[in-house]
């Protein structure tokens, strides 16, 4: 999250805005798919809020795609646990970094939001 946030703020002054290097990007992409299973609401929902920002996901490779499936999964896991903010970062997430969510996954995030939804007006 906070590499993605820094990464934001520069995007006034370089065209490479919302990007990371390789070498960056690598150990902590690993870092995530290893640790995924421990990820609560929050570590989710900013994971994929910084695959967003970075425009990481189903165009940047194989191994970003299945960070984004396994996240797709803890999303849905932990979903009624999120905040609306957390919600909307989560989904906001999934659409930039060009996740096809699977049916199960797109009805447990709308009931969550749905849930939520006197927060989200």
């Amino acid at each position: 999250w906070a590499l993605a946030s820094r990464c934001a703020s520069a995007e006034v002054a370089s065209s490479k805005a919302g990007t990371i290097s390789n070498r960056l990007w690598q150990p902590l992409r690993r870092a995530a798919v290893d640790l995924s299973g421990e990820f609560n609401a929050q570590n989710v929902s900013n994971a994929l809020w910084a695959m967003g920002k970075l425009q990481r996901g189903r165009v940047s490779g194989v191994q970003d795609r299945r960070l984004l499936e396994i996240l797709e999964s803890r999303a849905a896991a932990t979903a009624q646990e999120m905040t609306g903010q957390g919600l909307t970062n989560t989904i906001w997430g999934l659409a930039k970094a060009g996740a096809t969510l699977s049916r199960s996954s797109v009805v447990t995030l709308f009931s969550a939001v749905d849930a939520h939804s006197s927060e989200l007006s």
